[in-house]
């Protein structure tokens, strides 16, 4: 459950990215941090406009694809935690 919660999480973290070097381009910042200068963008959004750019980080931060992968975190998380939960409960059991 934690290994997919972590593929999610960093699915999550490249979208992030993405957007925050569209914002940066937009903003016109040249000091990028290495893991968003190695962002690269596609030919169609590294073509837009600075506006462009700052509602294309938009979308990519606030379509369904985005919050459906928060979601997919959140449930393997909460799986893990009521595994690890009733594990200790089953040993604390044993212990008594």
């Amino acid at each position: 459950m934690l290994e997919r919660a972590k593929y999610y999480s960093d699915k999550l973290m490249v979208r992030d990215c993405y957007a925050m070097r569209l914002v940066m381009e937009a903003k016109g910042y040249r000091d990028l941090p290495d893991v968003i200068k190695n962002t690269t963008l596609s030919i169609r959004d590294s073509k837009l406009s600075d506006k462009d750019k700052m509602k294309r980080a938009e979308e990519v931060l606030l379509d369904n694809a985005y919050f459906e992968q928060k979601g997919r975190v959140r449930r393997n998380v909460g799986q893990s935690i009521e595994i690890i939960r009733e594990v200790s409960q089953e040993a604390a059991t044993k212990l008594e």
